[in-house]
């Protein structure tokens, strides 16, 4: 994983990895098979906006509830506006996410009037 340092090392700290153990093993839980990745730009990506909402909802079907149900959903699934809607990550970050409750989270209630005001597509 060397040659990933940049999403590694980010990975590391995240509640994610502390959940799956500490240093990820494999990337596929989330992107899928190591010989079939491509860009998550790429529509057919399982990180791309549209399909990161399907795959972050296989373990957070709880947040998938008031997400399907918001503005950014309808704008996402319905209107397909892909390039402004905001997908999980654009809130959560990407390999380095923290819990909600931590204070360096970027959806802390600390932070996240701030994240809403000031979004940012990432790309």
């Amino acid at each position: 994983m060397d040659c990933h340092e940049e999403e590694i090392t980010p990975f590391q700290g995240s509640v994610h990895a502390k959940v799956k153990g500490g240093k990820p093993e494999s990337c596929q839980g989330c992107h899928g098979s190591i010989h079939k990745v491509v860009r998550s730009n790429d529509p057919t990506a399982p990180m791309s906006d549209v399909n990161q909402v399907r795959n972050c909802g296989v373990c957070h079907e709880d947040m998938m509830e008031g997400y399907l149900s918001s503005v950014h959903a309808k704008s996402l699934f319905v209107s397909g506006l892909t390039d402004v809607a905001p997908a999980c990550s654009d809130c959560h970050g990407s390999h380095d996410i923290q819990r909600h409750d931590a204070p360096d989270a970027r959806t802390s209630h600390a932070k996240s009037p701030r994240c809403a005001a000031n979004a940012t597509r990432a790309s």
